[in-house]
């Protein structure tokens, strides 16, 4: 079973066209390759609400990888909040 065990990094980017960054700690604040990548990945989902090519109204978003995950909250008209959260992969093993 894996749940949620810490925040270890916030993003929050504004809204505007470039997605200029706003805050950042942890990981984020090093790690350019990584905060490009959400950017891109929040301003396409921005450009499909926004141009109505889709019918769905989007909230956030969950991307998810198999040790951790990023929650990206776009609720905010003025800025874009992503969390990071590492996945514990706890076993319960029985001793025979």
């Amino acid at each position: 079973m894996s749940e949620p065990i810490s925040k270890t990094a916030e993003l929050i980017l504004s809204s505007s066209n470039q997605l200029e960054v706003q805050k950042a700690t942890g990981e984020f604040i090093n790690n350019k390759y990584l905060v490009e990548n959400l950017q891109s990945i929040v301003g396409t989902l921005l450009t499909h609400q926004a141009k109505k090519l889709t019918s769905d109204n989007f909230l956030g978003l969950t991307i998810q990888f198999p040790d951790h995950y990023y929650k990206i909250d776009v609720t905010q008209p003025d800025r874009i909040h992503i969390e990071h959260y590492k996945i514990n992969h706890q076993s319960d093993y029985v001793q025979v």
